[in-house]
């Protein structure tokens, strides 16, 4: 429980709400840009994402750098 909000300080969230929200938005991104977005309105830095959630970046590096269907849509 400590480190969860060690975790809840670290990374500016208010409370443990917005860390599990957090977590899904991470989890439901379509690609690393999207995770990437979703990290930085949060005010992490990539080093310190991939420090304090290992597990949610190793999730990441497995996405697609960008999502699928921007890439159907252009011509």
């Amino acid at each position: 429980m400590a480190e969860e909000q060690d975790d809840i300080d670290y990374c500016h969230l208010e409370s443990a709400r917005e860390l599990g929200s957090f977590h899904a938005r991470i989890r439901t991104a379509g690609s690393r840009a999207e995770a990437s977005l979703v990290r930085r309105e949060h005010q992490l830095s990539e080093e310190e994402f991939v420090d304090r959630f290992p597990e949610l970046a190793k999730y990441v590096q497995g996405l697609p750098e960008t999502p699928p269907h921007s890439d159907e849509n252009s011509t």
